[in-house]
C-alpha cells in the first residue's frame, strides 16, 4: 500500500511528507526585510542552490544523531556556528559555483542568533574590515561577514562581499538575476508538501565538467539532464523527492530504467546484504512522466531509527579498530 501511494504521488507530480500532493511554487522577489529570505541574498551565477529550514531540522530528534555521524572535519566546521547550531540558526541558503571543477567554491548565508565575537574567533588569523556597512573578517582564503545583526555570510572573499552587495541592492541576487532563470525554474520543481514546505530544497543545473564526470562514471543518461531538483522532508521519518528534467520522453524513460537497474544491482551487493541494508533500498520508487523523472524514497521513523543505529554502530566499530595498536 505504501509503495502504491508513493507511485500515485509521483504521478501527480511530486512527493512530500506524509504522502500529500505536491505543488511547485517559487516565492517572487519582493522588498522583504534583509534576511527574511536568505536564498534571495545569494549572489547570481551559481550552478546549484540549497535552501534549508533549520528550524524544522531542530524539531526532528534524529537530526542531531545524523550530525554525530558526520566526518570530524564536517562537525568541526559546523561547530563554528555555535555550541548547538540547529538551535541557534533558523535558516540557511547555499550557492555553489563552478560545480564539478577544481575551482568550485560556495557561499553560505545563515540567519540566526549567532555570536559575532565567537565567529571571529574561528578565524584567528583574519583581518577585520568594513564593506558597505557590513562587518567583515578576511582570512587567508575565506571570509565571513555580519550583514545584519542576525544575518551572516561565510565563503570566499569575493562571494561574501557579493552577498553584502545583494543585501544593499547594489547587485542582483538569485531571485532576480536573469542569468539564474534556469536555476530558479529548477528549484521551483522541487517537490513541496500541500501544507508547509520541506526542511531542505535544492536544485542544480549541471555544468559541462560535471556532465563529463558523470559519463566517466557510466551515468550517461544522467549526464544529459537539463536540471535536477531535490526535497527532503522530515516528520514521522523522512521523505526524499527528486525531479529531474530530461531532453524528452525517450531520455526520461532511459534514465528511469538505468536508475532501476542501479538500485537492483545495489541490493545484490555482498556488503549491502551482509550489513542487512536491503530493506533500506526497497522503498526507492522511480517513475518517468513526459520529459521528467520523478523519484521518491520514504523511511518511516522506525526504519530511520534502525538505519541510524546501524550507522552509529559501524562508526563506533571503525573508531575502535583505528585506536588499536
Amino acid at each position: 500500500m505504501r509503495r502504491a501511494a508513493l507511485v500515485l504521488a509521483l504521478a501527480l507530480g511530486g512527493c512530500g511528507s506524509g504522502g500529500t500532493r505536491a505543488t511547485s511554487t517559487m516565492p517572487q522577489a519582493t522588498d522583504r526585510p534583509v534576511g527574511e529570505d536568505v536564498v534571495g541574498l545569494l549572489p547570481a551565477g551559481a550552478d546549484a542552490v540549497v535552501d534549508v529550514d533549520v528550524t524544522q531540522l531542530d524539531s526532528w530528534p534524529t537530526a542531531r544523531r545524523l550530525i554525530g555521524l558526520m566526518p570530524p572535519q564536517g562537525r568541526e566546521r559546523l561547530a563554528r556556528l555555535g555550541d548547538d547550531p540547529l538551535a541557534e540558526v533558523s535558516a540557511v541558503g547555499v550557492a555553489i559555483f563552478k560545480v564539478g571543477t577544481p575551482d568550485a567554491e560556495s557561499v553560505i548565508v545563515a540567519r540566526g542568533s549567532l555570536e559575532w565575537d565567537k565567529l571571529k574567533a574561528t578565524m584567528p588569523d583574519g583581518t577585520e574590515a568594513e564593506y558597505h556597512g557590513a562587518a567583515v573578517v578576511d582570512g587567508p582564503a575565506d571570509a565571513l561577514a555580519r550583514v545584519t545583526p542576525t544575518v551572516f555570510a561565510f565563503g570566499s572573499r569575493v562571494l561574501v562581499r557579493r552577498v553584502c552587495d545583494v543585501a544593499q541592492k547594489n547587485d542582483d541576487g538569485f531571485r532576480t538575476a536573469g542569468v539564474d532563470a534556469r536555476l530558479r525554474d529548477a528549484l521551483a520543481k522541487a517537490p513541496t508538501a500541500k501544507l508547509g514546505r520541506p526542511a531542505l530544497m535544492a536544485a542544480i543545473v549541471p555544468t559541462q565538467p560535471m556532465r563529463e564526470r558523470l559519463r566517466a562514471e557510466k551515468w550517461d543518461a544522467a549526464a544529459d539532464l537539463d536540471w535536477l531538483a531535490v526535497s527532503f522532508a522530515v516528520g514521522d521519518g523522512f521523505d526524499v523527492g527528486i525531479v529531474a528534467g530530461a531532453h524528452g520522453p525517450i531520455e526520461a524513460e532511459t534514465l528511469q530504467k538505468m536508475m532501476k537497474k542501479r538500485a537492483g544491482e545495489l541490493k545484490t551487493q555482498a556488503t549491502v546484504r551482509l550489513l542487512g541494508l536491503v530493506p533500506f533500498v526497497d522503498p526507492f520508487v522511480v517513475v518517468a512522466k513526459d520529459n521528467e523523472v520523478h523519484v521518491a524514497y520514504r523511511l518511516a521513523e522506525r526504519r530511520v531509527d534502525q538505519l541510524v543505529t546501524r550507522l552509529e554502530q559501524m562508526q563506533s566499530l571503525g573508531r575502535r579498530k583505528a585506536a588499536q595498536p
